[in-house]
C-alpha cells in the first residue's frame, strides 16, 4: 500500500485547490528511492498534512470528541471564508493492490463559521478495467471496516506520527497500551479470536454431545416397543376370536329368524291375528264416527249458510270490480266535468238569454254521452244501470272475503271412510269363524333375545379393543420414531465425538502456533531492535543489550554490566531514538507494506543521531517514507546525504497570512 496524492481545497492554511503528488512508482533494484521530503517553516502547514491524512482515513477515531471538534472548528481557510466560500475539503488517494481509492472529506460551514455538515465520499478505481465506482450510502461503521481491512487504526500510531511525540511510546509500553496494537500488527488478535471461536464451537459440541442418546435410552425404548407389539398381537388375536364368535351367532340368529318368520306367516290367518285386526279397524271406525260428530257440532251452521255466504262473497267481488271501473271512468270524465263547468260559467256571462236549469241538465247529459262516445267509454252506460248494494270499509270487505266456508267434500270423505271401515270389519268377522289357532313363537323369541344380548356384548368389546389398538399403534409409531431418532443420535454421538476430538486438537494446535509464532516474532523483534539501535546510538551511550517480553509485549535495555536501564530517566532525544528503533523492529518483523508519514523527526536530536537516522533509518524503513521537516532539521548536509533516496521534494511557502503555497523543490540553502 502507498499514498498517491493529497488534495486540499481551501482547507486550513491551504488556500484554493492545491495538490501534493505522493506517488513513488516501482523501481528496479539495487537502487530504491523511497523518500519524499516536504520542508516548511513552523506554522506553514506541515502538521496539517499529517492530520489531514488521519482525518481522511480515521475521521474522529483515535481522537476525543473535544479534539475532533477543535480540529474541524476552523478547518475552512480564512481567506476563502472572507470571500464567501463556505465549503472546504481534503481528498486522499491511496493504492491498494490494483485499486486506487480516493477518500474525500467535505466540510460545510454557515455564515458564522460554524460547522453544519461533514460528508465523506469514497471512490474506487479498478486499474485493470479502468472503471470507477462510488461507495454510496456507506455508513460510518461500514467505512471503518473498509479502512480497517487495509490500514488498522491500532497500527496507525506506528507509521503516522509526530517525531517529537513518538518518544511517548517508551513511556506507554509499561501501561500495556502497546500490546493490542502489536497483536493487531502481527494478526495475533485474529489467531486469538480464532482460538476463542474454536472454544465456543467446542462448547457447542459438548452441549450437543450431552443431548445425544445413550445405549441405556436405546435399550429402554426398544423394550417399550416390544411390549407394545405384544399387546397389539394379543388384542388382534382376541379380535379374531370375537369375530369368529360373532359370525357363528349371526348364522344362528338368521336360522332362528327364518323359523320364526315361517310361524308368523302361518299365524297371519289365525283367529288371534284376525281378532286383533278386527279390534284395530273397530278403533279406526270409532275415531271416524267421533270426527263426524265433532264436525257436525262445530260447523253445521256454516254448512247450512254456505250457499248464502258464497253468494255474498260473489256479490262483493262483483261490486269491487265495478267500483274499480267506475273510478277509472270518473277519472276519464274529470276533464269533461271541468270543461262543462267552465262552459256553463261562460254562457252565463254572455248577453244571450240565460239557460234554465232543465236546459243546463239536458246540455250536460247530451255532452256527457258525446264525451263517452268520443273517448270510447262504452262501459259508462253499463255503470249507470248497475246498482251498488253494499257500502263497506276496506277492513270489513277483507273480513267477509276471508270468512271460512264449510266444505261439503270434507264431510263426504269422512262418511265414505266410515262406510269402508264397516265393510272391512264385516268381512273379517266372516273370516274369523273358520280361522285356525295361532302357533307359539316364544321359544324363538327367547333365543333371539339371548343371541342379540351376546352380539351386543361382543360388539362393544370389539369396539373397545379397536380403540385400544389405535392407541397402541399410535404409541408404537411414536416409540418407533423415537427409536429411529435415538439410533440417529447414537450415530451422531460418534460423529460429534470425532468433531470434539478434532476441535480440541485444532485448539491445541492454534495455542501452540500462537506460542511459537509469538516466540518467533519476539525473537525477530529483539534482533531487529538491537540491530537498528546499534546503528542509531552514539558510541558513548551505555546501551548494550535488549530484551523483548513476549507476554507483556514490552522491551528492556541493559548496560554493559547487565543492569536494566530505566528508560523513563533518559533524555527526550534518546527516547525518540529508542521509539524509532522499536517501530523499525515492528515494521521489519511484520513485513507490512505501509507508507510512513513522520512530522519533525529530527527536532530533538543531536547531529550524530540525525546523521545516523538519515544514513541508516529512513532509506530502509519502508517503500514510501514522507518526511515533514523544517530547514534546521534537514539541512544542506543532510539533504545531500539523502539525495540518492529522494524521489520527490516539496516546499511549503508561507506567502501571506492564512495562505501557504505548495511548491516543488526543497529549501534553497
Amino acid at each position: 500500500m502507498k499514498f498517491v496524492k493529497l488534495k486540499f481545497n481551501n482547507y486550513k492554511i491551504y488556500y484554493g485547490i492545491q495538490e501534493i503528488d505522493l506517488d513513488i512508482p516501482p523501481q528496479q533494484p539495487p537502487y530504491r528511492k523511497n523518500l519524499i521530503l516536504i520542508g516548511g517553516l513552523n506554522g506553514s502547514g506541515k502538521t496539517t498534512i499529517l492530520k489531514a491524512i488521519c482525518l481522511a482515513l480515521f475521521a474522529r477515531r483515535g481522537m476525543s470528541k473535544k479534539e475532533y471538534e477543535k480540529l474541524l472548528s476552523d478547518a475552512i481557510n480564512k481567506k476563502a471564508f472572507s470571500e464567501g466560500i463556505r465549503n472546504c475539503s481534503v481528498a486522499l488517494t491511496l493504492q491498494n493492490d490494483d485499486e486506487l481509492i480516493t477518500i474525500e472529506v467535505i466540510l460545510t460551514y454557515n455564515d458564522h463559521a460554524s460547522l453544519i455538515s461533514e460528508n465523506r465520499k469514497v471512490y474506487i478505481l479498478d486499474q485493470k478495467t479502468q472503471e470507477t465506482r462510488e461507495l454510496t450510502s456507506i455508513t460510518g461503521e461500514q467505512f471503518n471496516h473498509f479502512i480497517n481491512d487495509r490500514i488498522p487504526l491500532d497500527t496507525a500510531g506506528f507509521f503516522l506520527f509526530d517525531g517529537e511525540e513518538i518518544q511517548s511510546l517508551v513511556d506507554k509500553q509499561d501501561q500495556g497500551e502497546l500490546k493490542k496494537a502489536i497483536q493487531q500488527i502481527f494478526s495475533i488478535n485474529i489467531l486469538k479470536k480464532q482460538e476463542n471461536d474454536l472454544k465456543n464451537l467446542l462448547r457447542d459440541y459438548e452441549k450437543e454431545y450431552a443431548e445425544t442418546a445413550t445405549d441405556k435410552q436405546h435399550k429402554s425404548v426398544l423394550m417399550e416397543i416390544n411390549q407394545l407389539k405384544d399387546k397389539i398381537d394379543q388384542l388382534q388375536n382376541l379380535n379374531r376370536e370375537i369375530n369368529e364368535e360373532l359370525s357363528d351367532l349371526n348364522t344362528q340368529r338368521k336360522l332362528i329368524e327364518q323359523d320364526r318368520r315361517k310361524k308368523l306367516i302361518q299365524n297371519q290367518d289365525s283367529k288371534a291375528i284376525i281378532q286383533k285386526d278386527i279390534e284395530r279397524y273397530e278403533q279406526d271406525l270409532q275415531k271416524k264416527e267421533d270426527e263426524i260428530k265433532k264436525f257436525v257440532e262445530r260447523d253445521i251452521h256454516l254448512l247450512l249458510l254456505n250457499p248464502f255466504i258464497q253468494k255474498l262473497k260473489d256479490r262483493l267481488s262483483l261490486e269491487k270490480k265495478y267500483r274499480i271501473k267506475k273510478n277509472i271512468i270518473n277519472a276519464k270524465f274529470e276533464t269533461y266535468e271541468k270543461f262543462m263547468d267552465q262552459l256553463i260559467k261562460e254562457l252565463k256571462e254572455t248577453s244571450l238569454p240565460l239557460l234554465k236549469n232543465y236546459q243546463v241538465n239536458q246540455l250536460k247529459s247530451a255532452a256527457k254521452k258525446a264525451w263517452a262516445i268520443i273517448h270510447d267509454m262504452k262501459e259508462a252506460k253499463e255503470l249507470e244501470n248497475f246498482q251498488f248494494l253494499h257500502d263497506l270499509s276496506q277492513g270489513d270487505y277483507e273480513k267477509l272475503a276471508q270468512y271460512p266456508v264449510s266444505y261439503q267434500n270434507e264431510l263426504k270423505e269422512m262418511i265414505k271412510r266410515k262406510i269402508k271401515l264397516k265393510g272391512v270389519i264385516s268381512r273379517l268377522e266372516e273370516k274369523l269363524s273358520g280361522a285356525p289357532d295361532a302357533l307359539d313363537t316364544s321359544e324363538e323369541d327367547q333365543k333371539l333375545t339371548e343371541i342379540n344380548q351376546r352380539i351386543g356384548q361382543l360388539s362393544y368389546q370389539l369396539k373397545m379393543n379397536k380403540q385400544s389398538l389405535m392407541t397402541f399403534n399410535s404409541e408404537l409409531r411414536s416409540k418407533q420414531k423415537t427409536f429411529a431418532q435415538i439410533e440417529q443420535k447414537l450415530n451422531k454421538r460418534v460423529f460429534i465425538q470425532r468433531k470434539r476430538d478434532y476441535t480440541n486438537r485444532i485448539i491445541q494446535a492454534t495455542r501452540e502456533f500462537i506460542d511459537e509464532f509469538t516466540k518467533l516474532k519476539s525473537s525477530k523483534i529483539r534482533n531487529e531492535f538491537k540491530f537498528i539501535l546499534d546503528q542509531l546510538i552514539r558510541k558513548d551511550q551505555e546501551f548494550f543489550d535488549v530484551e523483548f517480553d513476549e507476554n507483556k509485549y514490552t522491551f528492556q535495555i541493559f548496560d554493559f554490566q547487565g543492569n536494566r536501564i530505566n528508560l523513563q530517566d533518559r533524555s527526550a532525544g534518546e527516547k525518540q531514538i529508542i521509539a524509532l528503533s522499536f517501530i523499525w523492529a515492528l515494521t521489519k518483523t511484520a513485513g507490512l507494506p505501509l507508507p510512513f508519514v513522520i512530522d519533525t523527526p529530527l527536532a530533538r536530536l543531536d547531529s550524530i543521531h540525525r546523521n545516523h537516522l538519515v544514513k541508516y533509518f529512513f532509506n530502509q524503513l519502508s517503500d514510501q517514507v514522507i518526511i515533514l521537516s523544517t530547514d534546521t532539521e534537514i539541512s544542506q548536509e543532510f539533504q545531500d546525504a539523502m539525495k540518492n533516496y529522494l524521489f520527490r521534494e516539496y516546499r511549503l511557502d508561507y506567502i501571506e497570512k492564512n495562505h501557504t503555497q505548495i511548491k516543488e523543490g526543497y529549501f534553497i540553502f
